[in-house]
């Protein structure tokens, strides 16, 4: 359906004029967004209210904004390691302290039409550990009925007392999810949430799969054939589908990725337009134009990507020729607030149908282990790890690590013995690649590096000087 997307376009090319600068992704912490909640406090528009306490004893607060009819519950990082929309949640309340001329009349448009509630961040306990789960080791999507956290039971208390008109349920979902089975990458997924496992469809839900329709069609506008549609198994345990249930329009998005965007700052300017969009498509009803049928038109997410799939590579132990399915793990280091990765060989086997964001085809070349250095002095330079690397050597065994952004390289310990790293599912992805009998590739936890250029060069868009 045709629409003027006239003032997105503004703000997409402009949007440094409302993002809030104080908050860098991939982390955020309880500290950062109570800073910025105490900015805010006291400026027009704008009454923020400590609503209660997390299980560790941090407050939970909700900003109310607009005196409009139509009530909207927005609520962030009920997932602690799932920091976007509470990034973006920031940038929208930015417009309504912006002096850009071009915001004025969007910024009164949704002051009379909307009362907004919002809970900017609901876990601060995992968000301080980059944790899904809050410290009881819950996850609050999955506490609806037992409500043994106090995170869930605010959340459950603020509905109850606000009675909104539509509620926005905000996360991040895995990178690696597929727009059906194309190997295009799921920036952004949508659900209107059942409320009962024939998965029926009354008002509200309808009203819900409209919006998200009209959302798609936006989407389609900036960033074509990203978008798609989240598993709609009906969940008695989660927050979605409860309030479903309770005759509300439930809608929850989902930021995905995109390869070049690793820390969702590009998705977090697209989901900022996104919550624009759809507020005025409600209070105009345009979402009203469309039907159950444009909802389910949108692809669904699907697990066929892989951070790094390696084609028709030779075993010569046993004697076959095969791929390789690298994913990354994520583990947040609390005293560096860095996350650090590690790559993880999950498949060996026929790939067909399934996609590497890094994908390349490896024939003719062979596989073998990668090999472990030990007897090294703390002081190694740039010059001996390169050449290292050169040697298919991943990994060197001392009591002092190397830190360096450019060399993807383990340490081990000095009480590993190992010599090498089985190219085996599960196990870490540390192997060279040969042709003609000799190193081409170096494969360092998932990092693909292409060791017979000068200067090294990472197919994973990674530069080794």
């Amino acid at each position: 359906m045709a629409q003027d997307f006239g003032l997105l376009e503004n703000l997409y090319h402009n949007f440094h004029h409302i993002k809030e600068r104080s908050l860098s992704l991939p982390f955020l912490r309880h500290e950062q967004v109570m800073r910025n909640l105490k900015g805010l406090q006291g400026t027009d528009h704008f009454t923020i209210t400590r609503i209660g306490y997390s299980y560790l004893n941090r407050d939970i607060c909700l900003v109310r904004l607009g005196t409009g009819p139509i009530k909207i519950f927005l609520w962030s990082q009920m997932h602690g390691d799932e920091p976007t929309a509470t990034a973006s949640l920031f940038d929208f309340f930015n417009i309504f302290t912006s002096k850009q001329p071009y915001l004025s009349d969007l910024k009164h448009f949704l002051l009379n039409n909307f009362t907004f509630f919002v809970i900017p961040m609901l876990n601060p306990d995992g968000a301080e550990n980059f944790n899904r789960r809050n410290a009881q080791d819950i996850d609050l999507n999955r506490d609806v009925i037992k409500n043994n956290t106090p995170e869930t039971r605010l959340l459950i208390e603020c509905f109850k007392t606000i009675k909104p008109d539509f509620c926005y349920n905000l996360h991040d979902q895995s990178t690696l999810y597929s727009v059906g089975m194309s190997p295009q990458q799921v920036m952004f997924s949508f659900l209107a949430p059942p409320y009962d496992y024939g998965k029926s469809i009354n008002p509200n839900r309808l009203q819900a799969m409209k919006v998200i329709a009209a959302l798609k069609d936006m989407l389609e506008h900036f960033v074509p054939d990203h978008t798609a549609r989240y598993n709609d198994d009906f969940e008695p345990r989660a927050i979605g589908d409860y309030f479903q249930s309770k005759g509300v329009p439930t809608i929850l998005i989902e930021c995905g990725g995109l390869k070049t965007d690793p820390n969702k700052e590009y998705i977090r300017r697209m989901h900022t337009l996104i919550l624009i969009h759809s507020f005025i498509s409600i209070a105009q009803h345009q979402y009203e134009e469309y039907t159950p049928d444009d909802y389910f038109t949108i692809p669904q997410n699907e697990k066929h990507l892989y951070d790094v799939v390696l084609r028709n590579v030779y075993f010569p132990d046993m004697h076959k020729m095969t791929d390789i399915g690298i994913n990354y793990n994520y583990q947040y280091d609390s005293v560096l607030q860095k996350l650090n990765r590690s790559g993880i060989i999950e498949e060996i086997g026929d790939l067909t149908g399934y996609y590497g964001l890094t994908d390349m085809n490896a024939e003719g070349m062979t596989v073998i282990p990668g090999k472990v250095r030990g007897g090294l002095s703390p002081e190694i330079d740039t010059v001996k790890l390169q050449n290292m690397i050169k040697d298919g050597y991943c990994a060197w065994i001392a009591n002092t690590k190397i830190s360096s952004e450019e060399f993807p390289f383990i340490t081990l310990d000095t009480e590993n013995l190992q010599k090498s790293f089985p190219v085996e599912r599960n196990k870490r992805a540390c192997f060279t690649l040969l042709y003609k009998d000799k190193p081409h590739y170096n494969v360092i936890d998932g990092i693909l590096i292409n060791i017979s250029a000068i200067p090294f060069r990472c197919a994973n868009n990674i530069a080794i000087n």
